[in-house]
């Protein structure tokens, strides 16, 4: 009898003490994968990194800037040009979108009246020269009567007085030839420089006066693109900038 109690509290022991083992050993795998579970949100907190090569991302849709922008010619490759006297257009030789090399004729503004004046004034030139001719000769001539002692040298000296004025003669009428000759060229509207016309602002038989606009002639060849981005532009935040580029002439072919 005393045996088997003794038997039967050794088995109650033995279950304790395994029970007590097993909640441990639970216990222990649970303190194992706490770490884990804690560390996961961490990593899911982390932010992933952004994607710098799509071009829809805030950042590289923040260094785009939207402008308005104007085609213009380089200084120098766009004249205008205008009339240098007034008259009536006789003729107009070109239309928008001709090409045109430098000296090559625009329009014509009626000229009769100055070609008849140039005209009479060559020939003042001409008589003139018959003039200092004839004055040259009596000069001549007198002189050797000085020279004798049969003519008096006052009279000499109105010879030679004669030889100047007309001299002084030639030289009136070449100078009004020159002046009808200015005037005939700026008769003629010639292009200033090669390039296309991209205005025309007179007809035949219309009446312009001096200084009064006609044509533009630009060297579409030598284009750009300027644009003036927002005041509060990121690159430059208040101040103006401006975005060339050489383009082609809209009329290449």
């Amino acid at each position: 009898m005393g045996e088997w109690e003794s038997n039967e509290r050794a088995g109650v022991m033995a279950k304790r003490a395994t029970w007590i083992l097993g909640t441990f050993g639970l216990g222990l795998l649970g303190l194992a994968a706490l770490p884990a579970q804690v560390s996961s949100p961490a990593a899911a907190a982390t932010p992933a990194p952004a994607n710098t090569t799509n071009p829809h991302t805030p950042r590289a849709a923040e260094s785009r800037v939207a402008a308005e922008g104007r085609v213009v010619a380089y200084p120098g490759a766009e004249v205008k040009v205008g009339a240098e006297r007034a008259g009536r257009l006789v003729r107009v030789t070109v239309q928008e979108g001709d090409r045109v090399r430098k000296g090559d004729l625009l329009a014509e503004i009626e000229s009769e009246e100055l070609r008849a004046a140039l005209a009479e004034s060559r020939a003042r030139v001409v008589e003139t020269d018959a003039e200092i001719r004839l004055a040259e000769l009596n000069r001549e001539r007198q002189q050797k009567l000085v020279e004798e002692k049969i003519l008096a040298q006052h009279d000499f000296d109105q010879t030679t007085r004669d030889l100047d004025i007309a001299r002084a003669r030639k030289l009136t009428a070449q100078a009004t030839v020159d002046r009808y000759e200015a005037q005939l060229r700026k008769s003629r509207i010639v292009a200033p420089i090669g390039g296309n016309v991209t205005a025309r602002r007179v007809d035949g038989g219309q009446t312009v006066e001096a200084g009064d606009h006609t044509f533009t002639i630009a060297d579409l060849d030598r284009l750009r693109i300027e644009g003036e981005p927002p005041m509060a532009s990121p690159a430059r935040p208040g101040r103006a900038a401006s975005r060339r580029c050489p383009t082609r002439s809209p009329f290449a072919g």
